[in-house]
């Protein structure tokens, strides 16, 4: 496994760990719906999910690495986790997306 590929599964883990509780989540969900209409984009969801890389301080290029998977696995992920294909997420969409992050391989 390369250097990316475990910084990805990382930033996984965190994520998930952000989500254990359905309160945490909701609190996800409010910081990264920053335009307040009850939904998440995908755009919303990528810069939360970067930010969230940023804060943690990991290495440039580490972090380079693990944004470069986000770009790359999010948008599918995102289209499987959007059960009502209506282009958004929200909360419970949102929780299905922490999911699939837990058996991501």
């Amino acid at each position: 496994m390369n250097i990316a590929m475990k910084g990805f599964i990382v930033l996984l883990v965190l994520c998930a760990v952000a989500f254990t509780t359905a309160s945490r989540a909701e609190q996800a969900f409010q910081l990264a719906d920053t335009d307040g209409d009850g939904k998440l984009s995908r755009p919303e969801l990528r810069i939360f999910l970067v930010g969230v890389v940023d804060a943690l301080r990991i290495p440039a290029e580490m972090g380079k690495q693990i944004k470069g998977k986000i770009r790359e696995k999010l948008p599918s992920m995102f289209r499987e986790a959007d059960k009502n294909k209506d282009g958004f997420l929200n909360l419970e969409e949102l929780k299905t997306f922490e999911q699939m992050q837990q058996t991501f391989n």
